[in-house]
């Protein structure tokens, strides 16, 4: 936040100043009279931070990931050393010769002498050089104290008119893992805001950007003024100004070690003691020196103020998915129990985490919730000590769990399923599941299996990774794929009467077809004529009449046999007429036929009949059913057998009237707009009626329930038959013929599964790609990238081996609806890498394979080579051209083994001599010497000795003539 700068300093100060800690000051927005000026004298309502809030000037991604290695490397991986305890003061004349050393002097005595075991002074005229600070920094030390004038980019000495450091010089420092944190009593340093305010130097990094911003060593930490400041030196006592700040920052370091938190709880000190003072007009800068004090830096590095110490840690777990882990912290050097210690449990994959610190013992127990077992990190810090990383593994004691999933089976009832139904079986972790049928032996499952017909028991269990063995579960299943087949026998086996008729009443049997497969309980029902449903047990007779016979078998699976009808003529009394009227009762409103009756006598034996419709009538012969006209009558008939035998005259009355109303339905739109006489928007029927009596008109659409019209009906998708009537008042009833409409306003949806073996998204075979709807007679069609369009009738496979093809695809149905088109891209590569290896010798055995002429439509991803002296070797694809020295000589066969993307694999060898005088040159050479020395010392040896043997053999006393004669 930019606050307004109340005393701006001109040529330098732009009459803001860049504060960080009006973010750390939740409780005013620092505007107390809301005129939109932000730090006015009075503003700042509240001056104690509740936050630690620093600032990294970085605009560079690369830049920052090397940062945050910095980072870590200085917290986990400090250089050894005893750095950490070196505090560097550098102090110059600023107003007065030896003014910053004083101060200097005033801060080590008063507070950093308790912090830091080495006192390193560079003062004016006491050593102090460019050369002399960059020394020492890169020998390393803790931190550094400076005092003296500053500008954005520079410290500076001799009152402030040299230059000692500049912010090239502390981007050049090469003190990784020594960084020490910054301390500066200076104007300008941490101005990392817009310079373009800065009249006397536009610049691109202050010093302080520069210290923090070296990714090879600099600083951890920067804190210093990003505006013109005020200070006052020399007093040896605690004052206001940026003096002020800089001891509060020292007093800090003897009460906290994040630098962070060393930083806020100087401003929150500092605040505590002048803040009185912070709204006197008289004296602004106790205010502004404290606004644009700055940290920059990352806030939670733990500061090295000694040599770093190491902790022992010794872990304790149980291995369940709620853990105990018993942690117990000790001084690596004394085995001192160390209290305070931070210890923390990470599951790294969900960001679960766990943390305590540990007691006086120096132990931290914890409890910690994981999703499954697995490596828990674990990390230990105390300050003054290294961090401590680990992992525990917590392993796995509980058995899996199957689970079981029934796939498109049907399902019948009793639990009965009337098609195979497919069997998936999953575990809740990683395992090997195994199952069997009934008492057969284990299978591993390795996917979905079907169901055999009829009743079996299905065990299965899993085994996990670590061994455990779930206990064994089972399953029933009942599978009946076969409707049964009932057939029918009667004794005697044909009829023993004239025209089909039995005069012996016949015994029925049914049974049921042994040849079709039983897989459930069956049961045969029947019923006679019209009579209530029987359940089969045992052969049954059947009386006089003609009768028709319906039965069928149900099995407890929900199989259902189909319907068979058998019809039987038994007379074994009598004639006696039978008066069959049809609709056989009224089926008008009081009595009356309002559809003509159809009559119908009969006689069990075909005798004569004879009947009259009215008493003034005489009797006539009966040759076939007849309709009685509108009116009243009475019917008089009675049958006469061959015998003579007249039956007594029968009666029965009969009221017709069967002019029913008229009805006209119209439907809007008048005709089907699809195609295949589909309406694909929802037609609308309206009803008339001419009848001259009130009249109700009635509709059924298909199965549904009889409803009464009133108003138009919109009809619904599907194909559906309406029945139409209506009825007047005296109960006459006009049905319309059915009509029949077929609705489908719903456009199809198609779907496409591909069947193969596929690796990394790439498909190595395709067994098939198929497209379907849900519907019965959609038709779909697809196309390959840029070719036509073409009728799916089948399976498709890609147009070629290898490549990505794009397959298009969309459905019409039969009512000439249309679905968008669709897209499915397919990677396809069914061939293995071709081509050859080639090679180059050198002296020595080395042999350098050429790999570049092997190649691949997908591309090779790895090369498996086997140098045939017992080295294998696997190298990416990149690598074309990978070298191998043999040590000793010989023939060999190098195997290359070439996989591409998709998994397909392809062989190529390659012979190779190698000679001995490549290999073992020097050593021939050697033993020709050696053997050419041992020869010459044998001549040698052997020439002496035969000059000692001729000497012998003359003697000392002899003259030589005579030594010669003898």
């Amino acid at each position: 936040m930019r606050v307004i700068d109340s005393n701006p300093y001109p040529g330098y100060d732009d009459g803001y100043i860049p504060s960080d800690t009006f973010y750390a000051c939740l409780d005013s927005d620092w505007d107390e009279d809301n005129d939109g000026i932000y730090g006015e004298m009075g503003d700042v309502g509240d001056i104690i931070p509740d936050l630690v809030v620093t600032r990294l000037a970085i605009n560079d991604e690369s830049r920052w990931r090397a940062k945050i290695e910095q980072i870590k490397g200085y917290e986990t991986t400090p250089s050894v050393g005893s750095w950490p305890a070196k505090a560097l003061l550098i102090g110059a004349n600023t107003h007065n010769a030896g003014d910053g050393e004083a101060q200097s002097e005033y801060l080590w005595d008063k507070y950093l002498s308790d912090v830091y075991g080495t006192k390193v002074p560079l003062y004016e005229g006491k050593g102090l050089s460019r050369s002399a600070i960059s020394s020492n920094i890169e020998q390393g030390v803790g931190m550094i104290n400076f005092v003296d004038h500053g500008g954005p980019t520079v410290w500076c000495d001799n009152y402030g008119m040299g230059v000692v450091y500049s912010n090239s010089d502390a981007s050049a420092r090469r003190n990784l893992h020594m960084e020490p944190v910054v301390s500066t009593l200076a104007c300008l340093t941490t101005w990392f805001d817009d310079p373009s305010g800065c009249s006397a130097q536009n610049f691109d990094d202050c010093i302080g950007e520069a210290f923090t911003e070296n990714v090879n060593g600099g600083s951890t930490g920067y804190v210093g003024s990003s505006r013109t400041s005020v200070g006052v030196l020399g007093t040896n006592s605690y004052l206001p100004y940026d003096n002020g700040l800089q001891e509060d920052f020292a007093r800090a370091l003897t009460l906290e070690d994040l630098q962070g938190e060393v930083f806020t709880e100087a401003k929150r000190h500092y605040a505590a003691s002048w803040g009185g003072l912070f709204n006197s007009p008289n004296n602004v800068e106790v205010t502004d020196t404290w606004l644009e004090y700055n940290f920059l830096g990352e806030p939670l590095i733990p500061l090295w103020k000694s040599e770093p110490k190491i902790l022992s840690v010794n872990i304790n777990h149980t291995d369940s998915l709620t853990p105990t882990v018993r942690v117990s912290v000790t001084d690596s050097e004394t085995s001192a129990a160390l209290p305070g210690a931070t210890v923390t449990l990470e599951w790294a994959a969900e960001g679960i985490w766990e943390q305590a610190v540990t007691d006086g013992s120096g132990e931290a127990i914890l409890t910690f919730s994981i999703p499954r077992f697995g490596d828990i990190n674990i990390s230990v810090r105390k300050a003054g000590y290294l961090p401590f990383m680990d992992y525990v593994t917590i392993r796995d004691t509980l058995p899996p769990v199957t689970s079981i999933r029934i796939l498109n089976g049907t399902e019948g009832e009793n639990g009965w399923y009337l098609s195979q139904p497919l069997i998936n079986l999953s575990t809740d972790e990683p395992a090997r599941t195994f199952y069997r049928w009934d008492s057969g032996e284990d299978v591993e499952y390795t996917g979905e299996f079907e169901v055999p017909e009829g009743v079996h028991s299905l065990y299965y269990y899993s085994i996990d990774l670590y061994g455990n063995v779930e206990r064994e579960r089972q399953s029933i299943f009942k599978v009946d794929l076969h409707d049964p087949i009932v057939e029918i026998r009667v004794e005697p086996s044909e009829p023993d009467g004239e025209e089909s008729w039995y005069r012996t009443a016949p015994l029925v049997t049914l049974l049921l077809n042994s040849s079709v497969p039983s897989a459930s309980e069956e049961t045969i029902f029947y019923r006679l004529d019209s009579g209530g449903v029987t359940r089969y047990t045992a052969p049954f007779a059947i009386e006089d009449g003609e009768h028709t016979i319906s039965f069928w078998a149900e099995e407890e699976s929900g199989r259902v046999s189909g319907r068979m009808l058998f019809e039987i003529k038994v007379d074994t009394v009598p004639p006696k007429t039978t008066i069959r009227l049809d609709p056989s009762e009224p089926d008008g409103k009081n009595g009356y036929y309002v559809t003509p009756p159809t009559v119908t006598l009969s006689s069990p034996e075909g005798e004569s009949i004879y009947y009259r419709l009215s008493l003034d009538e005489d009797f006539k012969l009966y040759r076939g059913p007849f309709a009685p006209e509108e009116g009243y009558h009475i019917l008089q008939y009675y049958s006469v057998d061959e015998a003579g035998n007249a039956e007594s005259i029968r009666e029965k009355e009969i009221w017709v009237d069967s002019r029913p109303p008229q009805v006209k339905v119209e439907i809007d739109p008048e005709r089907p707009d699809g195609k295949n006489g589909y309406y694909t928007e929802r037609p609308t029927l309206r009803f008339y009626c001419n009848d001259t009596s009130p009249t109700t008109i009635f509709y059924r659409v298909d199965e549904g329930p009889v409803k009464t019209v009133k108003g138009p009906l919109t009809l619904d998708d599907g194909n559906h038959v309406l029945m139409i009537y209506a009825e007047d008042e005296a109960g006459n009833r006009y049905t319309l013929p059915s009509i029949r409409i077929r609705v489908d306003t719903t456009p199809p949806e198609v779907h496409c599964t591909v069947s193969g073996d596929a690796e990394g998204g790439i498909y190595r075979r395709i067994f098939s790609i198929d497209l379907f709807t849900e519907e019965m007679g959609d038709t779909i069609y697809y196309r390959w990238d840029g070719e036509p369009a073409r009728e799916y009738t089948g399976a498709l496979r890609p147009p070629g081996d290898e490549g990505t093809y794009t397959l298009y695809y969309w459905g019409e149905d039969e009512a000439g609806n249309r679905c968008p088109e669709d897209v499915m891209i397919i990677r396809y590569d069914s061939e293995a890498p071709r081509g050859s290896v080639d090679y180059t010798e050198e002296r020595g055995g080395k042999v350098t394979l050429l790999l570049d002429g092997i190649t691949d439509g997908m591309g090779v991803e790895k090369y498996v080579i086997d140098y045939g002296d017992g080295t294998v070797r696997t190298v990416p694809a990149s690598e074309k051209t990978p070298t191998h020295t043999y040590r000793r000589t010989g023939s060999y066969t190098i195997t290359v083994k070439a996989y591409d993307s998709a998994g397909n694999e392809a062989t190529f060898t390659v012979g190779i001599v190698v000679g001995v005088m490549d290999l073992y040159l020097p050593h021939v050479i050697g033993l020709i010497l050696i053997i050419i020395a041992v020869l010459a010392a044998t001549l040698v040896i052997y020439l002496r000795r035969q000059r000692e043997i001729l000497l012998m053999e003359i003697p000392e006393a002899i003259p030589l003539e005579r030594g010669l004669k003898d």
